[in-house]
């Protein structure tokens, strides 16, 4: 037997990935997501958190295309506070609740919007969140907009401006921005 290997663009893989999986029944696409997220956790590649928030972003693009086509939209409800977001995928005449998803961020990480959309949204649907988005790591550096938490209190972190530090903000370089953990890096993505 010989071993031959045959050239496809990712756009003719993605066709034919598509329409397998559209094949499978609910158990099986199940089962094929285990294993196929246990063969890569195996041999993985690193991505950083910006590639891990960009693919999420194109995950909930490209879901959300194709939920277009069928009728069905979706709706986020992110509470940042609670770092929480919640998928509701609605039938678009009637707006009835076909399925939710949820997804919570854990204590000790960083909030992020994008991949908590993701997660929901993939947990709407009964299939288990990527790898990546459960295991993204923390983000590096601190940026205007982040929100870090000090001292048992959350700051946004903003450019100099004296008058706006006593509302709930830090100017960057500040103790609070340089000793505060990143809480929510969301608004660095928008």
């Amino acid at each position: 037997m010989t071993n031959s290997t045959v050239e496809i663009s990712y756009p003719e893989l993605k066709g034919l990935f598509t329409d397998i999986l559209a094949k499978l029944s609910k158990e099986d696409l199940r089962d094929f997501y285990e294993e196929v997220g246990a063969m890569l956790a195996v041999d993985k590649v690193t991505l950083s958190r910006d590639e891990i928030v960009a693919l999420a972003k194109g995950d909930i693009s490209l879901i959300e295309e194709q939920l277009s086509k069928t009728g069905v939209s979706v709706e986020f409800v992110v509470n940042s506070e609670k770092r929480t977001v919640v998928a509701l995928v609605k039938f678009n005449s009637t707006g009835y609740i076909r399925s939710r998803g949820i997804a919570k961020c854990d204590p000790n990480d960083c909030f992020n919007e994008y991949i908590g959309k993701a997660i929901a949204l993939r947990r709407a649907f009964g299939n288990p969140p990527m790898y990546e988005y459960l295991n993204a790591p923390q983000p590096e550096g601190k940026q205007i907009g982040d929100i870090v938490s000090y001292e048992g209190k959350s700051y946004r972190l903003i450019e100099v401006s004296w008058r706006d530090v006593h509302l709930g903000n830090a100017e960057l370089g500040s103790i609070i921005s340089d000793c505060g953990k990143i809480i929510d890096d969301s608004a660095r993505y928008r």
